[in-house]
């Protein structure tokens, strides 16, 4: 699980005149959470396809690893991401999230990533 001082860190140094490229990288750990969760979730419903879980997964995947370089950041980064997807597995599997509402926003992001 991912340590929630390290998250809260990396969203603090976000923070209105902070650095730039720490703007950045809080960005793309907010993308790698609603990314995972909306992946994980996808994943347990059967009527959406592996594919297109594949492809969006894909998507993501490109965008923080042209923007993270690698070593303790990017490695921060797919902890969130996976401790996401199966918080959001875990919510279709309990009916807290319904697969059409998983498939409605899978659609938008196809539509909306490059």
């Amino acid at each position: 699980m991912i340590n929630p001082l390290v998250l809260a860190g990396l969203l603090l140094a976000a923070s209105p005149g902070g650095d730039p490229s720490q703007r950045q990288l809080a960005e793309v750990a907010t993308l790698s959470a609603s990314a995972g969760e909306l992946l994980g979730a996808a994943s347990a419903c059967r009527e959406i396809s592996r594919d297109r879980i594949l492809a969006v997964g894909q998507k993501v995947s490109d965008i923080v690893t042209a923007t993270v370089s690698g070593g303790d950041k990017l490695a921060v980064l797919e902890e969130i991401f996976a401790d996401s997807a199966a918080d959001g597995k875990k919510s279709v599997q309990s009916g807290r999230t319904d697969c059409a509402a998983v498939a409605h926003s899978l659609s938008e992001i196809e539509r909306k990533a490059p």
